[in-house]
């Protein structure tokens, strides 16, 4: 499976690419950091044969801390989440479906020094792992892991065949002006309502096919109506033979501010939201492949604060996986 980034390439240092597939599972990863970013990782894979097999390490030696952890036969890993800050990976954790924690990993040694008003959280959710993909950054010698995504599996037996990705980003700010909205087991979308007040996405009105019937559903109800609602919101309408196969977006750790989202027929809606330019405290993040078939996420009172969202296997995929990244917005020239 090849990699598709609608992304320029870093313009100031060496990038290099990586793309583990082809793969069924996690066994073994080692990683490598100096307490402030994440420099190296190896990881120890499945193959369909039940063989290990481990490609070429990721990054280079200049950390001088090694973590290291190691699967259970029957165990897999379901969840990475962690922080970037500026162009880096600087914490990393990995949850297994055992409910097993390995982490977090990086800079977690004091947390006063962290830069937590700077850092965007990332969270990598939803069914079994098969592989990774990103990117790595050198500059002067000096090497750390940039972007890190995830391969997948789009349905598996010992899992459900709905996967739940992201939240994109994962803070609850404050909970007495926020709202938690989940809507899945749907067929599929019918229309999308993109409520933006002063280019800023404030909500979201949905509606979902059921059982072939259209159902009205409001995905992000507003915490307040009359600051959420714009009186000409961007408007998607579906085929009744097409679906959303691909989103992409920028956000902080406060808020979503663009949205672009791909069908099965090629069809492209958006970016939505704010124009950005190059700023170091953005991230983007991208899911592709499967159907998706609901949303999730916080609402906040002036803005939708995060998102993520229900994968249904498609009925013609052209892979076996869903592709899970997040990347830093500070060497991207545009989404």
């Amino acid at each position: 499976m090849s990699i598709q980034e609608n992304n320029a390439e870093c313009r100031s240092h060496n990038r290099i690419d990586f793309s583990h597939t082809g793969y069924d599972g996690v066994k073994k990863i080692i990683l490598k950091h100096d307490n402030y970013m994440i420099n190296s990782m190896e990881v120890h894979y499945y193959k369909s044969n039940g063989e290990i097999e481990c490609p070429d390490k990721v990054g280079c030696h200049n950390g001088f801390i090694n973590e290291e952890f190691i699967l259970e036969d029957d165990e897999y890993l379901i969840e990475v989440n962690g922080y970037y800050y500026l162009d880096g990976l600087i914490e990393i954790t990995f949850i297994s479906n055992q409910d097993n924690i390995f982490g977090p990993y990086g800079s977690t040694t004091n947390p006063d020094d962290r830069w937590t008003s700077c850092e965007i959280p990332f969270r990598l959710l939803g069914g079994k792992i098969l592989g990774f993909y990103g990117s790595t950054i050198t500059r002067k010698n000096y090497t750390h892991i940039a972007a890190i995504g995830s391969y997948v599996a789009s349905s598996h037996p010992e899992i459900d065949s709905i996967v739940c990705t992201g939240l994109w980003s994962s803070k609850l700010m404050d909970p007495s002006d926020e709202i938690i909205f989940n809507y899945r087991s749907h067929e599929g979308i019918k229309t999308i309502l993109i409520h933006c007040l002063n280019d800023r996405i404030c909500s979201l009105d949905v509606e979902y096919r059921y059982n072939g019937v259209v159902l009205n559903c409001m995905s992000s109800s507003p915490v307040n109506a009359a600051l959420m609602k714009s009186d000409n919101p961007k408007k998607i309408v579906l085929d009744d033979d097409e679906y959303l196969s691909e989103i992409e977006g920028v956000y902080n750790s406060f808020e979503i501010y663009t949205l672009k989202f791909s069908s099965n027929k090629g069809n492209i809606f958006g970016p939505y939201g704010q124009r950005l330019v190059d700023y170091p405290y953005f991230q983007i993040f991208h899911v592709k492949g499967g159907k998706i078939v609901g949303f999730h996420g916080i609402q906040g009172s002036d803005s939708l604060r995060s998102i993520g969202f229900h994968l249904a296997p498609a009925e013609f995929p052209e892979a076996s996986s869903i592709q899970m990244c997040t990347k830093p917005l500070s060497n991207i020239n545009k989404l």
